[in-house]
């Protein structure tokens, strides 16, 4: 999403987008092995996106807009310990309406995650300034003060004398996957204050698939259409443009579907959209065969093919009876309008 908002020229909102994921983006990216490059489905067909070069620009190059200051719910949490995992924490446990301590007793706020000369000048301090804008307090100590007064402690230092304090449950030093862990974090602690159940931030994780390798009649394909290069980004938009709304993904996460449990035997095709008019698509390789496009279109969808082939089809002659209605009918981002 965040590359459709960067080639439509939309940067505020690409960068509230990418904050609101990393919350310190550009630090991260110098920081940063950009394992999301290295499995860019782009590379196979010439190079991968460059994922950290967009986020550095836009954040470099792009006023933040109106920094909001959530109102408070009247709970404090003291967040200690001020690597990727504790900012985080501190983030989006703000943006929920808590006030945040963020305690910080040791050298730099990222030790050892990072070096100060691997960063141009001052660039750590602007992204730290939008998270103090939120209402955060970023207060540095040599000993940590008593934390009686607060509702809840996350604790992201290493030595943890308090059982009742949350804590990250992975030991993993790549930064991206500790603003991961934070926001997971905050996720347990506003179900732990609120009254839900206590594992809220464990179960609550999105449901992700992948795609597999490109295969050689859709690099043949995107050779022939040139779509490395049509756009900005030079992305191929290998997201979901029903990613919120498909329920598929959401019973996925609800129950704690794991995709490495099942094989992936699809023969469709990923990257074959066909678009049936100027606002409307349709992939068949997220289709489900459910048949309520069928049922529900007059000349339109149609089934081919019976038993375990059989799969949903729309005939060229169909197109022009599709209406709109059936992208909000389809459960999954099989059919949907487009966004870019």
């Amino acid at each position: 999403m965040m590359n459709r908002l960067y080639d439509q020229g939309k940067w505020e909102d690409a960068l509230a987008l990418l904050r609101d994921t990393l919350v310190i983006p550009a630090t991260l990216c110098y920081i940063c092995n950009a394992p999301c490059e290295k499995i860019c489905r782009k590379g196979d067909v010439n190079r991968s996106v460059s994922i950290r070069e967009i986020k550095k620009e836009l954040v470099l190059k792009t006023e933040p807009g109106t920094i909001s200051k959530p109102e408070s719910n009247g709970k404090r949490i003291a967040v200690l310990g001020s690597n990727p995992a504790g900012l985080a924490a501190a983030y989006h446990l703000r943006k929920r309406g808590y006030d945040v301590d963020l305690f910080e007793r040791d050298l730099s706020v990222l030790v050892p995650y990072i070096q100060a000369e691997q960063l141009p000048a001052n660039l750590l301090e602007l992204e730290l300034a939008v998270i103090k804008k939120m209402g955060i307090k970023i207060i540095h100590l040599a000993e940590y003060p008593a934390l009686n007064e607060y509702d809840g402690v996350i604790a992201v230092v290493h030595n943890n004398p308090n059982p009742q304090w949350l804590v990250p449950q992975t030991k993993t030093k790549q930064p991206a996957r500790l603003v991961l862990e934070g926001r997971k974090l905050a996720a347990q602690m506003d179900a732990v204050l609120s009254g839900e159940q206590s594992d809220k931030g464990q179960d609550s994780m999105t449901f992700n698939s992948t795609y597999t390798r490109f295969s050689s009649s859709e690099k043949k394909a995107l050779d022939e259409q040139a779509i490395v290069q049509s756009n900005p980004s030079s992305c191929l938009y290998c997201d979901c443009d029903k990613k919120t709304t498909c329920k598929l993904r959401l019973y996925a996460s609800q129950y704690g579907i794991k995709s490495t449990r099942y094989a992936k035997n699809s023969t469709f095709e990923a990257l074959k959209r066909q678009q049936i008019n100027n606002t409307i698509r349709f992939e068949q390789a997220k289709c489900i065969r459910c048949g309520l496009c069928v049922y529900n279109s007059d000349n339109g969808f149609t089934f081919k093919n019976r038993g375990f082939v059989m799969e949903v089809v729309l005939p060229e002659e169909n197109k022009n009876n599709i209406k709109e209605a059936l992208t909000a009918l389809c459960p999954t981002g099989a059919i949907y309008k487009n966004v870019e």
